[in-house]
């Protein structure tokens, strides 16, 4: 069976049928139109026609009912504008930012940003006030990205960059149809934010006396949000693309005994992510790094260099 999408011809289930086997057809859900054309006068396609969200159309062929799944396409998107991600790929909120836009397949350029050079045009677009910070997205015109064409739209801080992909690419499902499943996704992610992004700032990089309890406690605190399996509200989602880069740093990291804590301190918080306390979290960290989009855009291993 072929979905068409508009011009596009997907094969959803490994499952080709062709015309001359097909003696009717009756779309079950009245929100779609059964067509027959598509590029080969043997294929049988389905034209969408329903409103954003409604159930899949079952495709009827004499007694049997399949139900169609259909694949994800740029056209089915909304993206108008050119996204130039502004960002290094050792941050792990640019990270962050990345891993949506592979998941949306956006069309984007990654402009790498050195900020041990400040001088140049690039730096001093993300670094003057208000932005000052990476990442940074702009959206508009398709230009050189070291001169943002004038009118483009300039988004930073992460979390809000990841709510505007997942706005003009809602093919993408990074956030859940269901108002709940939305919900819980967003607390996730605010507790997350909150309680561990927080913590590792301060416990890597501008060491506070009693950090090392301050992120444990967050850690148990996200943990205990997540199902028994999965992901964050099962499905994967913009809560698992906010957690994944920060987690593995943390991981990685304390194994090193990498940041601005006392020597040795990295190495206890390690030992106590690796016990059977926190085994949940570190299951869930594994999943997490599977995901191919994670993997695509994975900065490898940790330098001694302070990653920006």
């Amino acid at each position: 069976m072929l979905a068409d999408i508009g011009d596009k011809i997907f094969e959803p289930d490994g499952l080709i049928l062709h015309r001359s086997k097909l003696p009717s057809l009756d779309i079950a859900n009245a929100q779609y139109t059964s067509v027959l054309h598509g590029h080969d006068a043997s294929e049988t396609s389905i034209l969408r026609t329903r409103p954003e969200n409604a159930h899949p159309p079952v495709l009827r062929i004499g007694g049997f009912a399949l139900a169609i799944r259909l694949s994800r396409t740029r056209d089915d998107m909304v993206q108008t504008g050119h996204i130039t991600l502004y960002g290094h790929a050792r941050s792990p909120f640019t990270q962050r930012v990345h891993i949506a836009l592979e998941e949306a397949r956006a069309d984007y350029t990654f402009h790498v940003v050195d900020l041990l050079d400040r001088q140049t045009v690039a730096c001093a677009f993300v670094l003057k006030p208000p932005i000052r910070q990476i990442p940074t997205i702009t959206y508009g015109s398709k230009g050189d990205p070291q001169h943002p064409p004038a009118g483009s739209a300039k988004i930073y801080e992460s979390l809000i960059i990841l709510e505007f992909i997942a706005d003009i690419f809602p093919e993408a499902k990074l956030l859940p149809v269901d108002p709940v499943c939305r919900a819980r996704v967003r607390l996730f992610v605010h507790t997350f934010e909150t309680k561990v992004a927080d913590a590792f700032r301060t416990f890597f990089f501008a060491y506070m006396t009693g950090a090392d309890s301050t992120l444990l406690e967050g850690l148990e605190m996200v943990q205990a949000l997540l199902p028994p399996s999965g992901f964050a509200v099962e499905e994967w989602s913009l809560a698992d693309i906010a957690a994944a880069p920060i987690l593995t740093w943390i991981c990685t990291i304390s194994g090193q005994d990498l940041g601005t804590h006392p020597a040795g301190e990295g190495l206890k918080l390690h030992e106590a992510l690796e016990g059977p306390k926190f085994a949940r979290l570190t299951k869930y960290i594994e999943d997490l790094q599977e995901r191919p989009t994670y993997k695509s855009t994975d900065w490898g291993k940790v330098s001694r260099t302070h990653p920006t």
